[in-house]
């Protein structure tokens, strides 16, 4: 059985009780999650639209030792990007650079939804001079 699969599955339908489901049948196998799994459950409190939940995974991977990637991230700062919560979305982004994880496009592309969702030039301006400062090329 693949574990991640099915948790993956329950993720995109923002089915939390269905990757805890599989997280914990993981575990009952022996098989310990690590930063993927532990990221499906913050991809699917952000799919729902749940961002405390969603960074109370993230806390539950640094309780842990489990070490977020760019993909946990990038699924919290879209979380607030859907609610047009650009502060969020740039908070989270500063909390990933303090931590030494390198954004991708595809994070920054978030935080720029974020700010053009609330119509703020001057924030999606500042985010895509950092974004060209980091060496990160816009994509369309």
């Amino acid at each position: 059985i693949s574990y991640g699969a099915l948790a993956s599955t329950c993720a995109r339908r923002a089915d939390l009780q269905g990757v805890q489901r599989w997280i914990a049948a993981m575990r009952s196998a022996g098989i310990q999650p690590g930063v993927i799994s532990c990221s499906m459950c913050i991809d699917a409190c952000a799919r729902a639209g749940e961002l405390v939940g969603a960074a109370q995974y993230l806390q539950k991977m640094l309780d842990q030792q489990i070490e977020p990637n760019v993909v946990s991230y990038t699924s919290l700062i879209s979380a607030h990007a859907r609610q047009a919560d650009a502060a969020g979305a740039a908070r989270w982004l500063g909390r990933m650079l303090v931590r030494r994880i390198d954004p991708d496009v595809l994070c920054y592309n978030a935080v720029l939804d974020a700010f053009a969702r609330r119509a703020d030039a001057d924030g999606f301006a500042g985010i895509f001079e950092q974004m060209e400062g980091a060496g990160i090329a816009p994509d369309a």
